[in-house]
C-alpha cells in the first residue's frame, strides 16, 4: 500500500503540476514557479521509480507469505515471466525510467515531462483492477475509463502544489495580471477535469463491482456500498472525502476568489483553502492505495 501511495503520489504531480505550468501558466511566471517546483519534481521521479521498482518484490513478499520470498529468485521470475502482473510491473518500470530521465534532461513544467507523466498514470491502468477484466472489450473500457479518471484527477490535485506557489505572487503589482490569469485558467480547466474525474469514478465503481458481483452494479447498490466489504467501505469513505474536496474548491472559486483585493485576508483564505484540498488530495490518494489492492467483493486481498 505504501509503495502504491508514493507511486500515484508521485505520478500526480509529475503530471498535473508539469501539465498545469507547462499549459496554462504565462511563460514569465511558469519558469519562476517551475525553478522552485525543479527539485521537488526530480525527487518525485525518483520516488516513483523506486516505489514502481519495490511493487514486484513486495508482491512475492505477499504471494508467499514470508519477507524471503521478495529476494527469491525464483518465485520473482515466475511473477516476472508467467503472469499479467509481470508484464505490466515491466511496463510501468519503463515509463517510469523514462519519466526520471525527462525530469533530469527537460526543466520543470516542460511539456515532455507532462507527457510523460500522463504515460506512467496511464501505465497504472495495466494492474489493478481495470486489469481483472482481460483484454476483451470489458477490460478495454475499463482501462480506458480507469485512465481518463486518471489523468482528470491527476490533472486536478497535481495542480494545486504549483497554485498555492502562485497565490504569493498576487501581492506583486507587476506580476498580478499573471497570477490572476494562471489562476482563472485553472478554475477553468479544474471544473471539466472535477466533472470527468466524478463521471469516470461513477462508472469504474459500477464496472468493478460489477465485475465482482452483477448485482452491485445497480444504483441502488452502489448508494449502498458497505455490507460487509472493506472495499466498499472504503470507496464509500473516498466518495465522502472527494465530496469535501469539491465543496471546498467551490467555497474556493466563488467565495474566496471574488473577494482577492477587496478584504484583506482573502488571500490567506484561499492559500489555507488549498493547502487543505492538498491535505484532502493525499487522503484520497492514501485511500486508492488502500482499497486498490482489495477484493472488491470480499474483505481480502488478490
Amino acid at each position: 500500500m505504501l509503495a502504491r501511495l508514493l507511486a500515484y503520489g508521485a505520478a500526480f504531480h509529475l503530471w498535473g503540476a508539469q501539465a498545469y505550468l507547462a499549459w496554462l501558466v504565462p511563460t514569465p511566471l511558469r519558469l519562476q514557479l517551475a525553478k522552485r517546483l525543479s527539485p521537488f519534481t526530480r525527487s518525485a521521479a525518483i520516488v516513483a521509480l523506486a516505489a514502481i521498482l519495490a511493487q514486484l518484490p513486495l508482491r512475492g513478499a505477499v504471494l508467499g507469505e514470508d519477507w524471503s520470498a521478495a529476494i527469491s529468485p525464483s518465485i520473482l521470475s515466475a511473477l516476472l515471466w508467467q503472469t499479467p502482473l509481470g508484464a505490466a510491473w515491466a511496463a510501468q518500470v519503463l515509463t517510469a525510467l523514462i519519466v526520471a530521465t525527462a525530469a533530469c534532461a527537460r526543466p520543470a513544467g516542460s511539456k515532455a515531462l507532462a507527457l510523460a507523466g500522463a504515460l506512467l498514470l496511464a501505465g497504472f491502468t495495466l494492474s489493478g483492477h481495470a486489469a481483472m477484466q482481460g483484454s476483451g472489450a470489458a477490460g478495454i473500457a475499463q482501462r480506458a475509463n480507469d485512465g481518463l479518471h486518471l489523468l482528470a484527477a491527476g490533472a486536478w490535485t497535481g495542480a494545486l502544489m504549483p497554485v498555492l506557489l502562485l497565490l504569493p505572487q498576487l501581492k506583486i503589482a507587476d506580476k498580478r495580471a499573471q497570477a490572476q490569469l494562471a489562476l482563472m485558467r485553472f478554475s477553468t480547466a479544474g471544473h471539466l477535469a472535477v466533472a470527468l474525474a466524478i463521471a469516470t469514478c461513477m462508472a469504474n465503481a459500477a464496472m468493478t463491482l460489477g465485475a465482482a458481483d452483477p448485482d452491485a452494479a445497480r444504483v441502488s447498490v452502489l448508494l449502498q456500498p458497505v455490507n460487509g466489504s472493506l472495499y466498499r467501505i472504503l470507496l464509500a469513505v473516498k466518495v465522502l472525502v472527494v465530496a469535501f474536496m469539491v465543496g471546498l474548491a467551490l467555497v474556493n472559486r466563488y467565495l474566496i476568489v471574488p473577494r482577492l483585493g477587496r478584504r484583506p485576508n482573502a488571500d490567506k483564505a484561499l492559500a489555507l483553502g488549498t493547502a487543505a484540498e492538498i491535505g484532502l488530495a493525499a487522503m484520497v490518494i492514501a485511500l486508492v492505495a488502500a482499497f486498490g489492492i482489495l477484493d472488491p467483493g470480499n474483505t481480502g486481498s488478490h
